[in-house]
């Protein structure tokens, strides 16, 4: 295990992943992960048959956890006592002690230093920790029954409102949620369930028959939820090509899926005995899991190189234009593959529109810090708008596809108010700031998703705005007109600029 840990990470290092967006955080949990489960089936191992026995993979794959939580709380309140003791030693002076121990040399032997301590003490206090674990058990089943009736009575009103279900981007990360939360929660109600199945424990005999029906019809509906988030997730792709985030995503609901799905046929091979058929699934499922974030954190399934290779044919096929092609992404987020790959696209003279592309990638900035947003102002230009540029990132509002800002008076104060309109991936969002007496930047409304424009006869599309009705949107800014468009959240009247729910 130990050599796979670091065989991942030095494979990790030499690709230039540590910048990379969302493949990141997804490489460290993953780590964590892998190495938590491994664990449990090391410490669970019999030499006698059967080799594993669940209750004690439960036991130690819980424990594990908790062990890694008090260890992070211990990490993070002794991090935070050194900062303060070394921000003293700067104040009088001893500026070189802050600069040693906050180094990328002295800085990771701490902090490893600190989580193998935590772990440590408290696998001396595991009494304790049984006795809390035992308290969250206790607020997990109650969790588990708001889940259950969340999953059902949605699934219910689901036909009455499938029409809009995709309408949120975020459908598939919240299905995906609900999910992986429902698997959870259910796990926690076979609490020590034996191999034997004649001894069933406590917590199983207790359900009810109502109690046990509820959650035979929340495992029922499981994979339904997660097939719909493998669709939702697939539109995207259609629509933007891979990204890591999406290559993630999609084998995160793919797995989720199996288990929903094995669940399923345990609870209909077992007769409703769900809680025996979990108990024996559990196991080869958790390998199936680490397999896949091995395969997911290694070369063999490399996120960001699915990405930029279909990014790139995407882009020599000419399914995006050039002026919706996200050069900045290959460049900044997506380690050295993406460098590479527009290398590779610049030795590609023969391509139809090879001098757009030159263009499009030779205005792009070394240093991606260097990547300033492009705002454009319309009418007066508020103060402080350089503030503003510093609140949005490159990729939100690029040259190639800028955000619009215009200041609107809509109260009978010395307060301002600015609108900024963000058309990103061609769905329009705006934030409301307003600056206060001192001129202090303040965010009042934001992350607002409008649907479409219904002023618009010919939408065709809910979902996206074609490039007219972007310039008509923006045409009608600057011509000072109201438009009325449909916002996801709620009623906002901005003087000349209506969002009416």
């Amino acid at each position: 295990m130990a050599v796979l840990l670091f065989g991942l990470t030095f494979w990790f290092v030499d690709q230039g992943y540590s910048k990379t967006y969302y493949f990141t955080p997804f490489f460290i949990i993953a780590l964590i992960q892998i190495t938590v489960i491994c664990t449990a089936f090391i410490q669970s191992w019999r030499f006698q048959k059967p080799h594993f026995v669940y209750r004690d993979l439960f036991e130690n794959a819980w424990n594990n956890h908790f062990f890694l939580i008090f260890s992070g709380l211990l990490t993070a309140g002794f991090l935070l006592v050194l900062g303060l003791g070394t921000s003293l030693f700067e104040s009088i002076g001893f500026k070189q002690v802050s600069k040693i121990i906050w180094s990328k040399e002295i800085t990771p032997v701490i902090i490893a230093t600190l989580v193998g301590t935590g772990i440590g003490i408290s696998r001396e206090h595991d009494a304790l920790i049984f006795k809390i674990r035992s308290v969250f058990f206790a607020i997990f089943r109650v969790m588990a029954y708001l889940t259950a009736a969340i999953v059902i009575m949605f699934t219910l009103s689901l036909p009455f409102s499938v029409s809009t279900l995709f309408d949120n981007r975020n459908t598939s990360l919240i299905l995906l949620s609900i999910v992986a939360i429902s698997i959870l929660l259910l796990n926690t109600l076979v609490d020590n369930t034996n191999d034997d199945e004649q001894n069933v424990p406590a917590s199983s005999r207790d359900l009810s028959l109502w109690r046990n029906r509820i959650f035979s019809l929340q495992i029922a509906l499981l994979p339904f939820l997660s097939l719909i988030s493998v669709y939702a997730i697939s539109l995207r792709i259609s629509q933007y090509g891979l990204m890591p985030k999406r290559v993630i995503a999609l084998a995160i609901a793919i797995l989720l899926s199996i288990y929903s799905v094995v669940y399923a046929y345990q609870l209909l091979n077992r007769k409703g005995k769900w809680v025996l058929g979990l108990a024996s699934v559990n196991p080869p499922l958790a390998v199936l899991w680490v397999m896949m974030l091995v395969v997911m954190a290694s070369p063999l399934l490399d996120p960001t190189r699915l990405s930029v290779n279909n990014q790139v044919n995407r882009l020599q096929n000419q399914k995006v234009s050039i002026d919706k092609f996200d050069f900045g992404a290959l460049k900044y987020r997506l380690g050295k593959r993406g460098k590479n790959a527009l290398e590779e696209i610049l030795a590609n003279t023969n391509h139809p529109k090879f001098i757009e592309i030159k263009q499009a990638i030779k205005s792009l900035p070394e240093d991606h810090e260097n990547l300033v947003a492009s705002l454009i102002v319309i009418g007066d230009a508020p103060k402080e708008v350089e503030k503003l540029k510093n609140k949005f990132r490159s990729w939100r509002c690029s040259t190639h596809n800028p955000c619009y800002v215009k200041q609107l008076a809509m109260t009978g104060d010395d307060t301002k108010q600015t609108m900024v309109f963000i058309f990103s991936e061609n769905i329009l969002s705006a934030e409301l700031y307003e600056y206060s007496k001192k001129w202090k930047l303040k965010k009042v409304y934001g992350n607002g998703r409008f649907n479409y424009p219904p002023f618009f006869p010919d939408a065709k599309n809910r979902h996206e705005l074609s490039g007219k009705q972007k310039a008509s949107i923006i045409d009608l800014l600057k011509k000072n007109k109201e438009i009325f468009i449909k916002p996801k959240f709620m009623d906002l009247d901005l003087g000349v600029i209506k969002l009416r729910q």
